[in-house]
């Protein structure tokens, strides 16, 4: 009996498994985008059906430099279309996503000088890539690790981490939503903890403006 209920189950799976498309995956051409460097924290989002962009820190630049390009990709082949090093410093667990084909946020530890959770605009051209000014997140986010950030649309998105020194959010996962406006200008809400567990806040400041540049700058209270 044992042996026909394995069987049926086998060929219920079999059954199911036709139901998927089957796709051939190509290998195609490599691109060392930072040959013989260090490299860690590799992140990558879409940008359109041809362009991605690849954020990282490379170890092979003041001991750790935040770096993000544009990649191409071209039938079988990628190519680099564009680079910025947006913090020249020791970067650590970087993250990035794209809102449109023009624009991504990326944020990372900064682990030289401030050990915040920073984030920043990314204005992507065709063949380049303008870095905003560093907006420290959270005042209390220190040595954060396992960050993510992604898009909802093209104005909003959320940005989570974990927070390992923090003695009332000890080891607790945060989320903090992002909404992009003009110039860069971002809005972040607020996070609200109940017995370790994260609720999502009404949003009551932490306004982010800039009418003229894209820098970043927290107003208003947590």
């Amino acid at each position: 009996m044992a042996f026909l209920s394995r069987a049926c189950a086998a060929a219920v799976l079999a059954g199911g498994a036709s139901a998927f498309p089957v796709y051939d995956v190509d290998q195609g051409e490599p691109l060392p985008v930072n040959d013989q460097r260090g490299t860690a924290f590799a992140s990558v989002s879409k940008l359109d059906d041809s362009r991605v962009i690849q954020c990282y820190t490379d170890y092979a630049n003041s001991g750790g430099a935040g770096t993000c390009k544009i990649l191409s990709v071209d039938g079988m082949a990628v190519a680099e279309e564009g680079t910025v090093v947006f913090d020249a410093k020791h970067t650590q667990y970087i993250n990035v996503a794209s809102f449109s084909s023009s624009s991504a946020v990326v944020c990372y530890l900064d682990h030289l000088d401030t050990e915040h959770l920073e984030c920043r605009y990314l204005e992507v051209g065709d063949s380049s890539i303008v870095a905003s000014e560093p907006y420290v997140v959270d005042d209390g986010a220190v040595e954060i690790s396992f960050l993510s950030v992604a898009s909802l649309t093209q104005e909003v998105g959320i940005v989570c981490w974990t927070e390992p020194l923090n003695e009332l959010k000890d080891r607790a996962g945060v989320c903090n939503k992002l909404t992009l406006g003009q110039a860069g200008a971002v809005t972040v809400g607020n996070n609200v903890f109940r017995h370790g567990l994260l609720h999502l806040g009404r949003h009551r400041g932490g306004l982010l403006r800039d009418e003229c540049g894209g820098l970043l700058e927290r107003t208003g209270r947590r």
